[in-house]
Formats: structure tokens, C-alpha cells, sequence
């Protein structure tokens, strides 16, 4: 709890993604019995931002949670999550055999590492065989084990900028909806096969626009690639995807929230 938490009085957004939380657990030794009045920044584990008053982090040691980021993604400021209840181990993707000791006796496996190396001395031992010799360790120590009833795999594209816009057409998703989709796809029983997850598509004219509404003052560049007309928009079906009951955020909420994040590490000075 804030040392000046007495002073803050928590959004009542936040406090309801909260409420909707303690629901959601099986709190069987009775941790969140603070989690009671319309203040949630004096509840145990809350940390809230003094100027905003919104939650910040959460610090707490449970387990039995089911849908915890589908639960929580209404903090949309929540900086820190620490549940610690949970076990974290270390294995190397490369050798054999060394995922068998996580992977026994569990019934899902996310696997979601594969290294990105934006310029790679190595190619080969840097990026593929990490990403190649990783997945097949992964998947031979899940087939040992009968107790696994589901594997999520993730793969990505990623893509570098310039100081010329790229005529080209993007696809986005935020990683918020891209970690719920990997809790769906584990717990609801009908999920299958492949899952494309595009919550948004655009071009660098509808990127500009809306950075430049968001935020007036940032430096863009003006100039386009080869300075031809951008090219048109195309659509990808999320007709799949909605079997896993995602509502995809909002281009501007993600790029907002992306840029506040980017000030606040110091990485974008406005």
C-alpha cells in the first residue's frame, strides 16, 4: 500500500477491474480480505500513481487464478504485476531434454520465446537455431508427458523503421490482447489450429494521423518512401479470433498507451 495512499482515492474504474479480480480467485487463505471499501489504494498489494490515481502495481501471493490477464486488462496504467505464488525456472532451449523437469506434470504450455535480433553477427547460431532447435525441445518434452492436455505456440513479425515512411500496410494487435488470446486459447475447450490475431490495419498516412492528433509536438517523418500514394487498406477476417471472446483495443488506446510508456522509461523525449 502507497505511504500516501490515505490522501489517494482510487478510479473507480480500476476499482471495479479489482472487484471483478477477487472474484475471479480462489482467495482459499483469505489474502485480498482487505479488498473492501471504495478506496483501492489502501488495499494490500495496490499501488497507485499520485497524480493520476490510477493503479500502478500489485503485489501479492496467490494462486488458483483463472484468467488473470483477461481479469486485470482494465488497468490500463498497471506498470508492475508480481503474483507470488508463482514458480520461475531457468532451461536452456538448446539442449535436450532440459524443459522435462517444467513441463512434467503441467496440462498447458505457452511457448512464447523466440529470440529477435534486429542485426544478428550470427545468423545461424543467434536466431534460427534458438528459434528452430528451441521449438522442437519444447515439443518433444511436451510429448513425453501425457499429463499435457494443450500447447500455445506463438510466432511474430517484426518489422524497423526509418526516416522515410515506408509506402507499405501494417497489421497491429497489442500484446495486452495478444496475452489474453493465450490464456483463451488454453482454457476454452473448442480452441483449435491456428489463430491470426489482427486487431487493426492501416498505413503510414493513418499512423501520422493519428500520432499527430495524439500528440501534436512529436517529430514524424514527412517524407515518403519513393513519394508514391500509400497504399490501400486491406482486411484480415477476425472471425477465428473471435472464438476466443477478444475484443481488440483500439489502435489509439494502444499507440497512446505506447508512447506514455516509451516517455515514461526515457526512451521518447517529447
Amino acid at each position: 500500500m502507497n505511504r500516501d495512499a490515505q490522501l489517494i482515492e482510487c478510479l473507480e474504474s480500476d476499482r471495479e477491474t479489482l472487484i471483478d479480480f477477487k472474484n475471479g480467485t480462489d482467495d482459499l487463505e483469505n489474502r485480498l480480505s482487505s479488498w473492501k471499501g471504495r478506496n483501492c489504494c489502501q488495499w494490500q498489494g495496490i499501488s497507485c500513481k499520485n497524480r493520476t490515481k490510477a493503479v500502478i502495481a500489485i503485489d501479492l501471493y496467490l494462486n488458483h487464478i483463472h484468467n488473470m490477464m483477461i481479469l486485470l486488462i482494465g488497468l490500463v496504467s498497471l506498470k508492475h504485476l508480481v503474483m507470488r505464488g508463482v514458480n520461475l525456472s531457468m532451461a536452456n532451449s538448446l539442449e535436450e531434454e532440459s524443459f522435462d523437469s517444467l513441463i512434467e506434470g503441467g496440462e498447458g504450455v505457452f511457448h512464447t520465446a523466440s529470440p529477435v535480433i534486429i542485426s544478428p553477427t550470427v545468423l545461424q547460431a543467434e536466431v534460427i537455431d534458438p528459434a528452430v532447435k528451441g521449438r522442437r525441445n519444447v515439443r518433444r518434452s511436451c510429448i513425453k508427458f501425457s499429463s499435457v492436455k494443450r500447447v500455445v505456440v506463438t510466432s511474430s513479425i517484426v518489422g524497423q523503421g526509418s526516416q522515410i515512411l515506408e509506402n507499405v500496410v501494417y497489421r497491429f494487435v497489442d500484446v495486452r490482447d495478444v496475452a489474453c488470446a493465450h490464456i483463451q486459447a488454453f482454457e476454452v475447450a473448442s480452441a483449435s489450429g491456428r489463430y491470426i490475431l489482427v486487431g487493426n490495419v492501416t498505413n503510414n498516412v493513418g499512423i501520422s494521423k493519428i500520432l499527430e492528433e495524439l500528440y501534436p509536438d512529436l517529430s514524424l517523418p514527412e517524407r515518403w518512401e519513393n513519394e508514391k500514394p500509400p497504399l490501400p487498406i486491406h482486411c484480415v477476417s477476425s472471425e477465428k479470433a473471435k472464438g476466443l471472446d477478444i475484443d481488440f483495443i483500439s489502435l489509439e488506446l494502444s499507440f497512446r498507451d505506447t508512447v506514455e510508456c516509451f516517455k515514461e522509461k526515457g526512451f521518447l523525449i517529447m
